[in-house]
This record gives C-alpha cells, sequence and structure tokens, in this order.
C-alpha cells in the first residue's frame, strides 16, 4: 500500500470513530440520572478500547497506545462538566492525529510503523498476563496491612508490594511510587480513619492524604475496574468517591476475603474454580 493509500484509509478511519465520538456528545446533554451518566461513562470507555484497537490495527500502534492511557474518571459532584471535559480531551486527540497524517504523511508513517513502544496501558495489558504483583496502598492501619499482604501472599498466592518495603534507590518519593506502581496488575486501597479534621460544628476521620493521591494515581494508571478500596467503616469519604463502589469492613479486612476473592476473579487476576 503506498503512502497515499494508507493516508485515505487513515483519514477515513478517524472521520468514522470522531463521528461516533459526536453521538456520544450529543446524548450527554440529556443525561437525567446517575444512571445514564454511568452507562455513558461505560460508552465513553467502549468507544475509546474500539478506536484504539482500530488505530492498533490500521494506522499505528504508537498512537493506540497513547489513546488507551486517556482515562474516564467522572466526578460525582460534576458529572456532565467532567464527561465534556473528557469528550474534549478525545476529540483533541483525533483533531491533533489528523492534523499529524495530514501535514507529513510520509514523516508519520515512518515514525509510527516502527517497532512497538511498551508504555501506559501496554504496560497494564502485559502483566495482566504475567505479573502477580498486586500493590497494597495503606495509611497507619499495620495491624489490617499486615492481614491483607498474609492474605495476598497466602490465600491467594500473589506478591503484595508495599511501596515503604522496596529500596529507596536515591529516588524522590512519587518516582518510586511510579516505577514501582508500573509492573502491577492490580491495586488494593486501604482506606482507614487516620487523620482526625476539626471542624467549627464538628470533627471527623479521614484517610492519609497519601492514600487519597495514591488511590486517584492508580484509578488512572490501572483503571477503576482493577483498583479496590477497602474501606473501614468509621472512615471520612470523599464526595468524589461517594458513588465509587468499595468493600466496607468494620475492623478487620480478614471478614472481606469472600469479597476480595470476587473483585480479584473479576479482573481476571485468578481463575474461577
Amino acid at each position: 500500500m503506498t503512502t497515499e493509500e494508507r493516508k485515505e484509509q487513515a483519514l477515513r478511519v478517524i472521520d468514522k470513530q470522531y463521528k461516533r465520538l459526536e453521538e456520544l456528545t450529543s446524548s450527554a446533554y440529556s443525561l437525567d440520572s446517575t444512571a445514564d451518566a454511568d452507562n455513558l461513562m461505560m460508552k465513553m470507555e467502549n468507544w475509546r478500547d474500539d478506536t484504539a484497537n482500530v488505530l492498533d490495527q490500521y494506522i499505528s500502534s504508537r498512537k493506540a497506545a497513547r489513546l488507551r492511557e486517556i482515562t474516564v474518571w467522572i466526578s460525582p459532584s460534576s458529572i456532565l462538566e467532567g464527561i465534556m471535559d473528557h469528550i474534549i480531551l478525545l476529540q483533541n486527540f483525533l483533531t491533533d492525529l489528523q492534523k499529524e497524517i495530514e501535514e507529513d504523511a510520509d514523516l508519520f508513517f515512518a515514525i509510527n510503523s516502527s517497532q512497538k513502544i511498551t508504555t501506559g496501558s501496554e504496560i497494564n495489558r502485559k502483566y495482566v498476563q504475567t505479573s502477580k504483583n498486586i500493590f497494597i496502598v495503606h495509611g497507619h492501619d499495620e495491624i489490617n496491612l499486615y492481614k491483607l499482604e498474609n492474605i495476598i501472599k497466602n490465600h491467594f498466592h500473589l506478591n503484595p508490594i508495599v511501596l515503604k518495603d522496596q529500596p529507596g534507590k536515591s529516588r524522590t518519593l512519587i518516582e518510586k511510587l511510579e516505577q514501582e506502581g508500573s509492573d502491577v496488575n492490580y491495586a488494593f486501597v486501604l482506606y482507614t480513619p487516620d487523620d482526625i479534621v476539626e471542624l467549627a460544628n464538628g470533627k471527623y476521620a479521614q484517610a492519609r492524604p497519601n492514600v487519597i493521591f495514591e488511590l486517584g494515581w492508580f484509578f488512572g494508571r490501572l483503571g477503576r475496574s482493577k483498583t479496590c478500596i477497602l474501606f473501614k467503616k468509621g472512615t471520612k469519604i470523599h464526595t468524589d468517591l461517594e458513588g465509587v463502589n468499595r468493600i466496607e469492613f468494620n475492623e478487620s479486612v480478614e471478614e472481606k476475603i469472600i469479597e476480595i476473592e470476587r473483585e480479584l476473579k473479576a479482573a481476571g487476576i485468578i481463575k474461577p474454580t
């Protein structure tokens, strides 16, 4: 196939996927309920995955990997605004891709026909198949951290990764998180009442700031389907997480082994028995 033929094929593919995205944009303005929003977000994720597969097959594996890194995570407090922000990101991705091809197709295909890179979501797909590494995000509840490590290692025969137990290698904390978290295929987040916040009208207990930050990081890195919140009752849940499913326990994560197993099976980490 000549460069001109590849260019025409690529532009047709982009145009077709752009029209599908426009249909999602139209439906965003007619949301009537949270259920409608959840359904639309699922459609957006499906569109992203389908489009990435098409790009992988017809245009560029590199660009497909970039697209898969655009995750859909919407705050319940600003659903429409969040959805529109993500649609704009996806539209801009297609527009930029189209522009690259139109401006210099020879250069584009020369660069993007080289060996497939392994970044972002491609790393995630790789480790879904090969890695037994399970990351544990935690605060000050060392007892439940120990119990969860034991469950992962001895009950499910997987490899728990705890950031504080990994060698420093002269890295900054964020570098350590990014590197140690890059080769895991699932994350558990222990959301426990570690910090007391006092207000004029009372006080409440919330999770440590690092737990909240790392939860968001793994949502973006692995996706919500491979990030499980283990929520200890009595902890203040932040507004943006109110609509996110979680496993709640009273005192010990050991109360929820069956639910933990169910989540690992659903994510394909362990095989159904």
